[in-house]
């Protein structure tokens, strides 16, 4: 068993097997040169169009039906098996792929948001980390080294792919999303602290590649400063 069984979610599902396929061969297949049609079969998959009207009533497209259900498929799919050590020369691809799909939803609907779905996911999955019971994880793995050091592994990918979405884009990270002030503070109150810090300082780390979050951004300065009184703490 790997952690990403352990980070599965029996409620994110899809009603066919060939749409996973589908998706991860996408996932799976997508480079520089073949980018623009992938994403476009991509959003044909989890972007629900806007319903036409026949007769004077909506009438949804089939196809799109349960695009909203393949859309957090997708996301969690990405961030539990496509976001890694092993993957890190597609990270760029997995982000542009989460900004073009919020570029297409929010034509169809403005308050919707890929990026903020894809937040909120990366919330509830570091909160999984977070409680992973590393006696039961070394029973049921065949992994060389500790529990702890796989997850910590694990949340430094996640973190820079969070940032390269985010802070690396000159975009926050919205608090309605995930949290990261709140991150600190309980973290400090568990002993699994160390990951709470490892996540956040790899989001942060993103902002060398920002024009708009450095030391004098007010939302930098206070998370830094959270993150000097942890270490005073310690």
């Amino acid at each position: 068993m790997r952690l990403d069984d352990l980070l599965e979610d029996p409620t994110i599902k899809v009603e066919s097997e060939d749409v996973e396929d589908s998706i991860r061969k996408i996932c799976n297949n997508t480079g520089r040169g073949n980018f623009k049609q992938k994403i476009e079969v991509l959003k044909e998959l989890v972007i629900k169009k806007a319903p036409k009207v026949v007769d004077g009533k909506e009438v949804e497209d089939e196809k799109s039906a349960n695009a909203d259900m393949h859309l957090r498929w997708f996301i969690h799919y990405l961030l539990t098996k496509r976001v890694g050590p092993q993957s890190v020369a597609l990270q760029t691809i997995y982000v542009e792929m989460i900004r073009e799909l919020n570029i297409a939803i929010q034509q169809v609907k403005k308050s919707s948001s890929v990026v903020g779905l894809t937040l909120l996911a990366a919330a509830l999955i570091f909160k999984k980390c977070m409680v992973v019971d590393e006696e039961q994880f070394l029973q049921v793995s065949n992994v060389p080294q500790g529990a702890a050091l796989v997850i910590k592994n694990y949340l430094q990918s996640l973190g820079s792919f969070i940032g390269a979405l985010t802070v690396a884009k000159n975009e926050p990270v919205r608090s309605l999303h995930l949290d990261l002030k709140q991150i600190l503070v309980e973290g400090f109150q568990v002993k699994n602290r160390k990951l709470a810090v490892t996540f956040v300082c790899r989001i942060l780390k993103e902002s060398q590649h920002s024009r708009v979050f450095n030391l004098r951004n007010p939302w930098m300065s206070t998370l830094l400063s959270i993150l000097r009184e942890m270490h005073n703490l310690s």
